[in-house]
């Protein structure tokens, strides 16, 4: 499961390390769901699926996991777009050396959208499904 480890560490540590980023959203980059409380905008991430890629016998080559990546908001689209287009040029295509491995390749496979409400506060989501290889 480290594989995992090493995906949720090169995402957030891509994103946090951006100066744009960093204006945009602060430290507010959480991983699964956003505590109770959080200051808008914020950047989550969660894992959706994934699997490994086996060579012959026990040998694992690979780990491929999906992840949602999405800038939450709660006034409009407009205020989140610049968000989602940053993620987007520092996650898209990358190749990275990692203490924990290498992330292979991190491509956008889909866009995302959703509006939410909760307790009459509506929520704009908006990113991006990624593929994402570590070996």
């Amino acid at each position: 499961m480290s594989e995992l480890l090493t995906i949720d560490q090169f995402i957030f540590t891509t994103l946090r390390d951006d100066a744009a980023i960093a204006a945009a959203v602060a430290a507010r980059i959480y991983a699964e769901i956003s505590p109770s409380g959080t200051t808008y905008p914020c950047i989550t991430f969660a894992r959706l699926s994934g699997g490994d890629v086996n060579g012959i016998g026990p040998v694992r080559i690979a780990t491929k996991a999906v992840y949602l990546i999405q800038a939450i908001g709660e006034s409009g689209y407009a205020a989140i777009d610049s968000i989602v287009n940053r993620i987007d040029t520092l996650l898209h295509g990358t190749h990275k050396e990692l203490t924990g491995g290498t992330i292979v390749s991190c491509l956008r496979e889909q866009p995302f959208s959703q509006v939410d409400t909760d307790e009459g506060r509506v929520f704009y989501r908006r990113g991006g499904i990624y593929r994402i290889m570590v070996h």
